[in-house]
């Protein structure tokens, strides 16, 4: 009994090791990202990147998933979750990083064009799961802050051409062409009688 408990603390202890080591050697940067889009909504690339930084001698494997604040109380204040979190994307979706070397990790968002979705304030986390033979997976989670341009008149998407926006002038503007068309075909023909 007592070497298994000596075997169990080693075990423990190796593993730790393994986690410190492999935590200490690799950086994910930067831990927060902001998002802030001035006038319209981003479709697509936002140019914002996530760095991952493997110091090992040895290639490490890393994949990403999204998610809400996880506890839902660490959520900064005055802002709150993306109604959806498929609008978020990353890419690549994973990568192979060889020793001593780093691998970048593009933001992509598509908000759809809707008036809830404008003067927003949202947070996500995207969360990068590292491992590397021999050593014990860990997973880093990048904070990602995004805000929303405010609602106005004057958004791209928003703009409407007032023929359109407006059929009562438009039906106004064809009817009085009818009417000058015809008074001016009347006219014609009562000359043409008056003539002959």
């Amino acid at each position: 009994m007592k070497k298994i408990f000596q075997h169990i603390i080693i075990l423990y202890f190796l593993f730790c090791l393994q986690t410190t080591i492999c935590t200490a050697n690799v950086r994910v940067t930067p831990p927060e990202l902001s998002i802030t889009m001035t006038e319209e909504l981003i479709q697509g690339n936002t140019t914002k990147k996530i760095t991952i930084i493997n110091d090992h001698n040895t290639t490490i494997n890393v994949s990403w998933y999204k998610e809400h604040p996880n506890p839902l109380e660490w959520i900064r204040p005055n802002r709150t979750c993306i109604p959806n979190i498929s609008w978020i994307d990353v890419q690549p979706i994973w990568k192979n990083i060889p020793g001593n070397s780093n691998a970048s990790f593009y933001i992509y968002l598509t908000i759809p064009d809707e008036q809830e979705n404008y003067n927003q304030s949202w947070e996500s986390w995207i969360t990068f799961k590292l491992g590397q033979q021999g050593f014990a997976a860990y997973e880093s989670a990048v904070r990602l802050y995004i805000d929303t341009p405010p609602y106005t008149n004057s958004n791209p998407n928003n703009q409407t051409d007032n023929s359109s926006s407006n059929p009562s002038s438009t039906n106004e503007a064809l009817i009085g062409i009818f009417l000058i068309t015809s008074f001016s075909i009347l006219f014609i023909i009562r000359k043409r009688k008056q003539i002959s």
